[in-house]
């Protein structure tokens, strides 16, 4: 059972310079831990539907889980590289 873990979205996004007037782009980083659910909230999944395009990185850490045995564990991390 996932008990906790935090959720780091790297994507890029883009902007008007308004001293010129040039679309520029830059990585943007949005994260967010969670804690007694093993599962995103409704606006996460929404905004990585949403949103998601090739080149974004998703990564799952600090997972904390309880195994079979009932005991505190801390899992790899998850990294989600989109093509």
């Amino acid at each position: 059972t996932v008990l906790s873990f935090r959720i780091n979205y790297k994507f890029k996004s883009t902007y008007k310079d308004e001293q010129n007037e040039q679309v520029k782009s830059l990585w943007d980083l949005r994260v967010s831990d969670f804690s007694q659910t093993a599962q995103l909230s409704k606006p996460w999944i929404e905004s990585i539907k949403d949103n998601i395009k090739s080149g974004d990185t998703i990564l799952v850490n600090k997972i904390i889980f309880k195994n079979k045995a009932n005991k505190t564990q801390l899992a790899p991390d998850l990294k989600i590289a989109v093509q």
